[in-house]
């Protein structure tokens, strides 16, 4: 799958005011979840109308601004020919460090991915803008990719918690998360909840229609048009939660279940597109 087409080059000058910042480089808590809300939406447009992916979500490639200069839009994708590890997803960094074992082919999934861990780590590792707590402050999962991103323990790290239940650590209530009547820590750790559940059906569904020796997908897989109107509703939710001080409900427990006698929300993601 093509991966890349389309995108801004950092190697270009990009006009924008005010000049497009790093995801990284957030002004507030809202900024930023307003700025990866419009980048996934960029991805899914770009991915649904050309076939064709990233390949390299990082804190660098995730800008706030638009090229266009138009306030309404906060966040954008670029291309760089740096690649950071420690926002890799599973399956790619499994191929890059243990190659004798079975992988699947990079598609939008591993993108989306990406965009799961740069929101746990700016959730988890950042005080404020622009200031990451010390290293032995870390939650002990961002501590070992931290320190060893492009390892064997790190691809089966990520993987395990893919298959289970998300991050074991909470989100801290440091001062970028001091919301006004509601700490924004409670709805970081929701959207997460919320993501992950995404993440592990998805990647449990790939490998369960995985066939190795056609180097196929046999079974029917999830609407990647479902798949990204899921995330970016839980995105605006979260967004809207933090802009009001409300808590994030409804539809943002992380619970598994859409309230509709039972049925379970990734039932959607196989219906029509």
């Amino acid at each position: 799958m093509s991966r890349l087409r389309g995108y801004l080059s950092t190697t270009r000058s990009v006009v924008c005011i005010p000049r497009p910042r790093r995801i990284d480089e957030f002004r507030n808590p809202l900024e930023f979840l307003n700025g990866i809300h419009d980048a996934v939406e960029a991805h899914g447009i770009h991915f649904m109308s050309t076939g064709n992916i990233h390949g390299n979500i990082t804190t660098h490639t995730v800008c706030i601004g638009a090229p266009s200069g138009d306030p309404t839009r906060k966040g954008f994708l670029i291309d760089s020919p740096v690649f950071n590890p420690l926002f890799q997803s599973a399956n790619i960094l499994s191929q890059n460090t243990i190659p004798t074992r079975k992988s699947l082919p990079q598609d939008y999934i591993d993108d989306l991915e990406s965009f799961y861990y740069i929101i746990a780590w700016v959730s988890m590792a950042y005080k404020a803008p622009g200031k990451i707590i010390p290293t032995k402050r870390f939650p002990r999962v961002l501590a070992c990719w931290a320190a060893e991103p492009d390892t064997r323990e790190a691809a089966l790290n990520k993987e395990t918690l893919l298959r289970s239940d998300g991050f074991d650590c909470r989100v801290p209530g440091t001062a970028l998360f001091d919301v006004p009547g509601l700490p924004a820590c409670v709805i970081f750790e929701a959207l997460l909840g919320l993501i992950h559940l995404v993440l592990r059906h998805l990647y449990a569904e790939k490998w369960a229609n995985w066939d190795v020796r056609t180097q196929t997908y046999t079974g029917k897989l999830a609407s990647p048009k479902k798949v990204y109107a899921t995330i970016l509703d839980y995105l605006r939710r979260a967004a809207y939660a933090m802009s009001t001080s409300v808590e994030p409900a409804p539809g943002m427990e992380a619970h598994g279940e859409d309230g509709e006698g039972g049925e379970m929300w990734w039932d959607k993601l196989f219906t029509e597109t």
